[in-house]
């Protein structure tokens, strides 16, 4: 599968219709580290979220596990030729937080534009 072309670089993001306690705290970047692309999340409270992740469609996701928290992300794109908006909506951008629950603590969705 194609690559999504301009996909790296700073994104403004916005959490919108939280659950719980708003877990972003900035803008993100996104670099291309070989056939894959390391995302950095930073949050309100902690450290960044910080992983690697490989294209699926037009989207990127993970999971990422620190201690007792787990978190939950997906990225979705508008195009796969020319993003220019992270998308929210069914099936859309999101991020969770779950402590050894079987509901997410915090959720939020993610909504965003080019940095």
């Amino acid at each position: 599968m194609a690559g999504l072309a301009g996909f790296e670089g700073p994104w403004n993001i916005m959490e919108t219709k939280i659950t719980g306690i708003k877990l972003i705290g900035g803008q993100i970047t996104i670099d291309r580290a070989g056939a894959q692309y390391r995302v950095k999340i930073p949050l309100q409270i902690g450290a960044p979220l910080d992983f690697v992740v490989t294209q699926n469609d037009r989207a990127l996701s993970s999971t990422i596990d620190r201690g007792t928290d787990h978190y939950g992300v997906r990225l979705v794109f508008d195009s796969l030729t020319d993003p220019q908006k992270i998308v929210d909506g069914p099936l859309g951008s999101l991020i969770e937080r779950w402590s050894d629950t079987e509901q997410p603590a915090d959720m939020g969705t993610i909504t965003g534009t080019r940095g």
